[in-house]
């Protein structure tokens, strides 16, 4: 139940800007589980959006059922982004009792609209597949293929899902490409990831120099990944070693809402 509430926040977290696991496991490989705080969009939008309709909420609207009805609304109306916020507040209880079916159904009307934060969220409930929503891999994947050219962390989620074999035949070489291409449309978690994999030559060359700079561009685009990057510091792999600046780092991660982070800084702090 817990694992299972971790990959409901990082899907919210992901999907209103701080970017965060969709499909739980290891947090040191392609797909792994941060949790970060739902907020309000504030990473780089995968492409501009037009103008909010007249009379749309914002998404840091207050959590009423007068708000959700007219999320509701605007969805029913074909405003792609009002169904994800429908699909989103149904899944945390917010303006009614939490129920991720209820969730999925308009999910699946935002996904069916093409909006990417509702196919992208809809795949991480299919991926889990608890709560009364039935596990479905392999349209998870599809789901995340689809979506990954409009946002980032579905091309890193859809990595992870290659790299264990779910929904697909494992398949290293597809994962890595997809990894790049997160990385390089600004995901933080995939630049991490494959920062991860080129300082330990586990599926990538070793190259140390590239790891550093993968670790920095993870860091840069979302802080909760800074982690990485503090671990070389402290390490003195790829950069000259600095304990402080390692800590610095890994707290910058801890505040941005990385709880691995917050973890590892209470075994520096030798708490």
């Amino acid at each position: 139940m817990r694992d299972g509430l971790k990959v409901l926040v990082g899907l919210l977290a992901t999907a209103c800007g701080k970017s965060g696991s969709v499909s739980g496991g290891n947090e040191s490989s392609a797909g792994g589980s941060q949790v970060a705080a739902p907020a309000d969009p504030a990473a780089p939008s995968p492409s501009a959006a037009p103008p909010a309709p007249a009379g749309l909420p914002k998404r840091s609207a207050p959590a009423t059922a007068e708000v959700l009805a007219t999320f509701d609304r605007f969805c029913q109306d074909a405003v792609k982004t009002a169904c994800f916020d429908a699909g989103m507040r149904r899944a945390l209880g917010k303006g009614t009792p939490r129920d991720r079916p209820a969730a999925v159904a308009w999910l699946e009307k935002g996904c069916t609209l093409d909006d990417p934060e509702s196919c992208n969220m809809l795949a991480g409930f299919l991926l889990l597949g608890d709560e009364g929503v039935p596990l479905d891999m392999k349209r998870a994947l599809e789901l995340h293929v689809r979506t990954c050219p409009k946002m980032a962390a579905s091309c890193t989620s859809a990595a992870g899902m290659h790299m264990r074999g779910e929904g697909t035949a494992p398949d290293d070489r597809r994962a890595f490409e997809l990894l790049e291409q997160g990385c390089r449309d600004g995901d933080g978690r995939g630049c991490e990831l494959l920062a991860q994999h080129a300082m330990s030559g586990d599926g990538l060359p070793k190259d140390e120099t590239r790891a550093v700079e993968l670790a920095r561009k993870a860091c840069t685009l979302q802080p909760q990944y800074c982690e990485t990057l503090g671990s070389y510091y402290i390490a003195g792999q790829g950069v000259p070693k600095s304990s402080n600046e390692g800590i610095a780092l890994i707290e910058k991660a801890c505040s941005a809402g990385s709880s691995k982070a917050c973890e590892g800084l209470e075994v520096l702090r030798g708490n």
